[in-house]
């Protein structure tokens, strides 16, 4: 059996290929497995001892001047933050075709349930069991504290635009891809038809991970 170590899961999900998450810095701390765990778990998958399950992805694109001009899944987060200039950034958010909000913030966080521990959770946001099918609407540092996040269905399609100038402002997906965004700009995030395959260690659950890492023992 060959194994391939990849650091943009989704580049080799979408193939069907199922993939384990391996915790190797301080980041991902809600990683399957530890690197000192490896060898059993590719002994277990050898073995067929292991489960996969599923995930669902998200679709973003951005379209400019009314044309498709960038494309992309992402199994964690979308980000739209401001550039280099200390000001913040006026977004507009639409939920199907009924306008959702518009703030004022240093950004915005459009996350999955895979992702919601990551950046979504730094920034306020809710953790989402990874099951649910459902994305969560994160405002990084919105201007009023009537601002929440704010969980939707993940059949929903979400539209995001900026307001007015972007200010170097920029689309980051799955904090790896950087793209740089224009005035007028419109992001599209919407349910991927693909999902990734995740092996699921037996002896790591969920919820044990979250009551571990987050210190929730009593």
């Amino acid at each position: 059996m060959m194994f391939i170590i990849v650091m943009r899961p989704r580049t080799f999900g979408i193939f069907g290929i199922p993939l384990i998450g391996i915790n190797a810095g301080k980041l991902g701390f809600l990683m399957s497995i530890s690197a000192g765990e490896c060898g059993k778990v590719i002994e277990d998958i050898e073995e067929g001892r292991l489960s996969v399950y599923e995930r669902f992805l998200l679709d973003v694109s951005v379209m400019r001047s009314g044309k498709p001009h960038r494309f992309s899944p992402f199994m964690n987060d979308a980000v739209i933050a401001r550039g280099t200039l200390s000001r913040m950034i006026p977004i507009e958010v639409w939920i199907e075709d009924e306008l959702f909000s518009h703030y004022w913030a240093d950004g915005l966080i459009v996350s999955t349930p895979t992702g919601s521990t990551a950046y979504n959770l730094s920034a306020g946001g809710p953790i989402l069991s990874p099951t649910l099918p459902a994305m969560v609407i994160t405002p990084i540092c919105a201007h009023t504290l009537a601002v929440r996040p704010f969980v939707t269905d993940v059949h929903h399609r979400i539209r995001v635009r900026i307001d007015g100038d972007p200010q170097e402002s920029a689309l980051t997906i799955d904090g790896q891809e950087n793209f740089r965004l224009q005035e007028g700009d419109e992001i599209f995030i919407s349910l991927s038809e693909t999902k990734i395959k995740l092996y699921e260690p037996h002896h790591k659950q969920f919820y044990q991970l979250l009551r571990k890492k987050l210190r929730w023992q009593v």
